[in-house]
């Protein structure tokens, strides 16, 4: 359970996700080693937001959204990336959006 003081009021605790970014795709915007809080509940591809996307081969990344032309891209903040048309229908590979990133410093 997230404590919602962290996230907002009105958002159903019950339907959020943690998850540790484990590579550096979204770089600088979302730094390897933080932690995201993931909305299941908002699944629904909205331009310009950043999702949690669960694709072919059990791959799991965090992506923003471009859609053009009810086409979806997948796009990484950190250019070396590149950016991915979305093969799958969104409805199965969305997992939900990242509402939240917090990275733990260690003394």
């Amino acid at each position: 359970m997230v404590n919602k003081k962290y996230v907002g009021k009105g958002i159903n605790d019950s339907r959020l996700a943690a998850f540790q970014v484990l590579n550096s795709n979204m770089e600088p915007t979302i730094e390897k080693g933080r932690i995201v809080i993931i909305d299941l509940a908002q699944r629904s591809p909205s331009h310009g937001s950043t999702y949690l996307i669960a694709g072919a081969k059990d791959k799991v990344t965090i992506n923003k959204i471009h859609i053009k032309n009810d086409d979806v891209y997948l796009i990484n903040d950190n250019q070396t990336f590149g950016t991915e048309l979305l093969k799958e229908p969104w409805e199965e590979v969305v997992v939900g959006k990242v509402i939240w990133t917090w990275l733990q410093h260690h003394n």
